[in-house]
């Protein structure tokens, strides 16, 4: 009788290890995947990377991707359009605030947590093409010359490490159409800005052939343009915004994205 009560409690004592278990891994598990905190996207006018598509929405192939990450993690966030310099502060300044479109620097790459590539990117200096007394075959070509950018833009940061003495650096979300129109005036030589956006605003303010692509800015970084948070945020968070950024570049989605706008995949 003695022998059968042993056997009988076999099931019960296995059953008893596997809860056990069961309740150590769940906690672990959660960890992994723990919820997501509210988040806050700023962005600022940058087509046709991001820009207000007139009806007070924020539009464009940079904000369709992170859309789509927000999307993959079950999140929504609707994008805020302001000023850069402001954006730019805020993002280092508060926890869960996701900042795009931005280019990775060096100045820039201990002040952000970065979650990748969104969109492809390259920087150049642009004139009006009637200057023909202006000739640049390097950086050193440029300290002459006044220079209109963007405060706080990849671009001025660049400029101003090199040193030079002459930067016009504007801020607002009208600063674009500013610098076109100080080139215009001849209140600035050159006008420093990302390719694409410069030629967008060019040709929304009627300058497009009238002001020509100078001299490219290789320097900067061109691997393309981040999506990216502050170091308040805590890494589990930009950890799963990683995640489900690579997971909508392997799903096909980020390419699908990229044709409707005509680009290829950096």
């Amino acid at each position: 009788m003695q022998t059968q009560h042993t056997h009988s409690t076999l099931p019960w004592k296995c059953l008893v290890i596997v809860l056990t278990l069961l309740s150590v891994w769940q906690p672990l598990n959660a960890v992994e995947k723990s919820p997501l905190p509210p988040i806050r996207v700023l962005t600022s006018e940058f087509p046709p990377y991001n820009y207000d598509d007139g009806s007070g929405e924020v539009t464009g192939l940079s904000t369709d991707v992170v859309q789509a990450v927000l999307q993959e993690l079950h999140l929504k966030a609707k994008p805020e359009n302001q000023p850069w310099a402001r954006i730019y502060q805020l993002t280092q300044d508060e926890p869960n605030i996701l900042i795009h479109s931005i280019t990775r620097s060096k100045e820039r790459e201990h002040l952000f947590k970065w979650v990748g590539v969104i969109a492809p990117a390259d920087c150049s200096l642009w004139a009006l093409a009637s200057r023909t007394d202006i000739h640049i075959n390097s950086i050193a070509d440029l300290k002459p010359y006044r220079i209109g950018t963007t405060n706080n833009d990849v671009v001025e940061q660049y400029l101003r490490r090199q040193q030079l003495p002459l930067i016009d650096s504007v801020s607002g979300q009208g600063a674009y159409e500013q610098n076109i129109q100080k080139l215009k005036a001849k209140r600035i030589d050159l006008w420093g800005v990302s390719t694409l956006p410069g030629m967008y605003f060019l040709m929304r303010q009627g300058m497009e052939g009238k002001v020509i692509k100078v001299f490219p800015l290789k320097d900067i970084p061109s691997d393309g343009m981040y999506m990216a948070f502050g170091n308040k945020t805590d890494d589990t968070v930009v950890e799963q915004f990683r995640a489900a950024l690579e997971n909508i570049k392997r799903k096909g989605i980020y390419q699908q994205l990229l044709n409707q706008y005509g680009f290829s995949a950096p």
